[in-house]
């Protein structure tokens, strides 16, 4: 009896677990589950946020003073070794003044920026083809669904002239025209079929699903129930310029060259480097001290002409932007009037 009522207990078992898989299997990928897998699975979103990472770190690199120096030295030793000498102990530190150091870490946090575009950019792709081959494969099974209409008219009608044709009403052209037809719509049927493998490979390859060979859309007749809004082209534009990574990356790179430009002309300015010290002589017995600070020479002529070219390089630079954005804006507004 024990042993009947295990059997009993793992068949039960048995076909839940079977019932679960076929639920599984069966289960029908919609739009957004498509696309959410897409985005989780594609393989190049995590160097995008390890890129991301890493120029996070260079922030707070350039935040701070460079590392002082400590220098110890013996000097003023006679050749022939009857005195010890001089000895000097020495600290010194470098300084970057006047908001040097606060302009390094603005510019390393804008170029930590520039991954987070790139990862839109490449989410925007993975959805726009995400949605594309799901539209066609949807736009196959219409084409499909239409064919088999087709195909049974035409056997309808093939039927109805041949039995005219067995009456001595019909034609058997007639009857060969209609046969032809139906052959055009089966090659028609396996081009379809075809194309709509092609969809779903790459709608599997997209999203890393193992999606059925029979796999088909859903939801698609609510598209047909939605009248989009009248918009015109200037509102359009705008709403299409909010969303586009390439304004972004413009943006983006004129923010970036307003602050390479505020560095350079803050190289106009001295750094300084201040040093202290000790020294003992040997020979006086006696103890000394030292302080002293050295200043960079920046507004030397020559280097007054580098930063200038510098400069002119920087306003050149903003200048192309600006006409990439006015070339992007003209290239929007033509394609919305085409």
């Amino acid at each position: 009896m024990k042993l009947i009522i295990i059997y009993i207990f793992l068949l039960f078992n048995s076909a839940f677990a079977q019932t679960d898989s076929n639920i599984s299997n069966n289960y029908r990928y919609g739009l957004n589950d498509l696309i959410n897998s897409a985005l989780k699975s594609n393989v190049q979103l995590e160097p995008i946020e390890y890129e991301k990472k890493i120029l996070s770190s260079k922030i707070e690199q350039v935040s701070y003073q460079s590392s002082p120096m400590l220098q110890l030295m013996v000097d003023d030793i006679p050749v022939n070794f009857n005195s010890a000498g001089m000895y000097s102990l020495n600290y010194s530190q470098p300084l970057k003044l006047f908001g040097k150091l606060e302009e390094a870490g603005k510019l390393a946090r804008l170029n930590s920026l520039l991954p987070e575009i790139q990862r839109e950019e490449l989410q925007n792709e993975l959805i726009k083809s995400v949605k594309e081959n799901y539209f066609m494969l949807s736009v196959n099974e219409r084409l499909l669904s239409f064919n088999e209409e087709f195909k049974e008219i035409i056997l309808s009608i093939t039927g109805s002239l041949e039995i005219k044709y067995s009456v001595g009403k019909g034609s058997q052209y007639d009857i060969l025209k209609s046969n032809n037809e139906y052959q055009k719509l089966l090659l028609e049927e396996i081009e379809l079929r075809n194309n709509k493998k092609i969809f779903i490979n790459n709608i599997r390859t997209l999203t890393n699903l193992d999606l059925p060979d029979g796999f088909t859309t859903k939801n698609l007749e609510i598209l047909l129930k939605i009248t989009p809004p009248v918009l015109d082209t200037t509102s359009l534009a705008a709403e299409l310029r909010s969303g586009n990574t390439g304004y972004k990356y413009l943006q983006q790179q004129s923010e970036v060259n307003k602050i390479e430009t505020s560095v350079t002309e803050l190289d106009r300015k001295p750094d300084l480097n201040i040093m202290s010290g000790y020294k003992y002589a040997s020979e006086m017995k006696e103890s000394f001290l030292l302080f002293s600070v050295e200043m960079d020479l920046p507004f030397m002529p020559w280097n007054e002409k580098r930063i200038d070219a510098q400069i002119t390089e920087r306003i050149l630079i903003e200048k192309r932007i600006n006409s990439e954005v006015n070339s992007l804006e003209v290239n929007l507004k033509n394609e919305l009037k085409i």
